[in-house]
């Protein structure tokens, strides 16, 4: 029951063992426990914050916080996410 943290290599997906890539997570709702798997510290992180973002959903003030029964696999594309900054002094005729 509740919320659990875990690192490992694989997870739980489907009801089969699949396994994570770097920074990849696997987040898993039931009705009494959430289970967050991540490859790494950083999948880890992105799985937390996922959750994070599943809650504040509904965008709604109650005096519970209902979680959807979900399962999410997800890892980045590409080892190194570019940074796009524009900022007007770098405009120039």
């Amino acid at each position: 029951r509740g919320i659990i943290l875990r690192l490992s290599g694989s997870a739980r997906f489907g009801g089969e063992s699949v396994p994570l890539m770097r920074e990849g997570y696997c987040l898993t709702a039931g009705r009494d426990r959430i289970v967050i798997t991540g490859f790494d510290e950083p999948g880890l992180y992105y799985g937390t914050v996922t959750l994070l973002q599943l809650v504040k959903q509904p965008m709604r003030i109650r005096d519970t916080v209902s979680v959807p029964c979900v399962e999410i696999l997800d890892w980045p594309d590409i080892p190194i996410r570019l940074c796009r900054l524009e900022h007007i002094h770098h405009f120039r005729n």
